[in-house]
């Protein structure tokens, strides 16, 4: 039945490109029929080319079997054979006038090497090495999203998060915080470019201060509105995060601090020193992020970073694996030690 039905379609088939064609151009479709009780058939390939033949009309299991030999030019030569179907189409070769010349040397292919996971200072030393100018190095995580307070199947929240590093490896933002009375002090302390309210304001209205963010506390938010249309977008709100209780907590975030966020498969890329500085100065940036982003845990600290790779921004080295357990317990023996204690 299942034969029957391909002969049927193949006859429609036939019928209605028979009798189209432009220039005595015909679609000349190839069927071998073998014996009926042994149930094999098979099916050519479909050939256009200029074939001098007419509409075909009459069903194609009545057809003979027929040898087709296709030349270069499509003609299509008929020729009588017993069972055999033959099909012989020679590809020209195209002519060009282009040719390589012999100072190109030939394409060589760049090896990828697999590396297993290392130690933090290898991976840092290494990073460094393959730098090729001052450059940033960066610390790519892939965190787990499991979190059992969710519905099976379900990925926790990103993960948002704010780190403070021991040391500076680039320009910090200049703040200026809207205050009065002892917030004024801590301001500066923390490290504000300036602090105030009536003489600040003066300032900024006028155009003879220049800075980055602006923090305000909230009891002088009012006074702070009036400069709204100067401000703009560097307006103090709790949205930014910009109204602050905690004066010296929010100049060290702004200025030092950095924020992240996780995509929802939990990769976390972040900067964390420059190749230029020293190898412990690094390696005490690179503790301190791994910790942050291990508190962000919501199950085991051991199996929460599940890959870390160290890298700098423009060398060809590529990233280097690290190997997580051996790093935490670095961490633990050089920050948790006083706090055990």
């Amino acid at each position: 039945k299942l034969f029957k039905l391909l002969l049927f379609v193949c006859e429609m088939i036939v019928n209605a490109l028979g009798g189209v064609g432009v220039g005595g151009k015909r679609m000349l479709v190839l069927l071998q029929q073998r014996s009926m009780f042994s149930g094999i058939a098979s099916v050519s390939s479909s050939l256009v080319g200029s074939a001098y033949c007419q509409s075909w009309t009459t069903p194609l299991s009545s057809l003979p079997l027929r040898t087709f030999h296709v030349s270069k030019s499509l003609h299509v030569e008929e020729e009588p054979s017993d069972n055999i179907l033959e099909v012989n189409l020679e590809t020209p070769k195209v002519k060009s006038n282009f040719k390589v010349s012999e100072d190109v040397p030939p394409v060589a292919f760049t090896p990828i090497y697999h590396t297993e996971p290392v130690d933090h200072l290898l991976a840092l030393r290494a990073a460094r090495a393959y730098s090729i100018n001052d450059e940033t190095l960066r610390a790519s995580f892939k965190v787990s999203m499991k979190d059992k307070s969710k519905k099976k199947g379900r990925p926790r929240d990103p993960i948002r998060g704010m780190v403070i590093l021991p040391h500076l490896f680039k320009k910090p933002l200049r703040v200026i915080v809207f205050a009065q009375g002892e917030n004024v002090k801590r301001a500066l302390n923390a490290g504000a470019t300036a602090a105030g309210l009536f003489e600040l304001l003066e300032q900024v209205i006028e155009g003879e201060i220049e800075f980055d963010v602006a923090l305000a506390t909230p009891e002088v938010m009012r006074d702070v509105k009036s400069a709204a249309r100067v401000l703009r977008q560097k307006t103090p709100s709790q949205k930014n995060g910009t109204l602050v209780d905690n004066v010296e907590e929010g100049v060290a975030r702004f200025t030092r601090g950095m924020l992240y966020r996780s995509d929802p498969h939990g990769n976390i890329s972040l900067p964390f020193a420059k190749a230029s500085q020293d190898l412990s100065t690094i390696e005490e940036n690179f503790l301190r992020l791994v910790e942050n982003v291990v508190d962000q845990n919501l199950g085991q600290r051991d199996a929460f970073i599940e890959q870390l790779f160290v890298s700098s921004d423009q060398s060809h080295g590529g990233s280097f694996p690290v190997v997580v357990k051996p790093t935490l317990s670095v961490i633990n023996e050089k920050f948790h030690k006083d706090d055990e204690e």
